[in-house]
């Protein structure tokens, strides 16, 4: 009964998760993409300053 109660558990809170990330798929891909850019945007420039040593690559 308790690992019944588990799984039954289990597959309520994915259900809710899954719903939660249906709603919020929206907002939480501009939020991601806009994240995205800016550790793009970090990153470059992290190579910019750090790549004394290794030349950049451009193509």
């Amino acid at each position: 009964m308790v690992v019944a109660m588990e799984s039954s558990m289990r597959m309520m809170s994915w259900s809710r998760y899954r719903l939660l990330t249906r709603s919020l798929s929206r907002t939480a891909r501009r939020c991601h993409d806009a994240k995205m850019r800016k550790t793009r945007q970090r990153r470059r420039a992290m190579r910019r300053l750090g790549g004394t040593s290794s030349p950049p690559k451009r193509p």
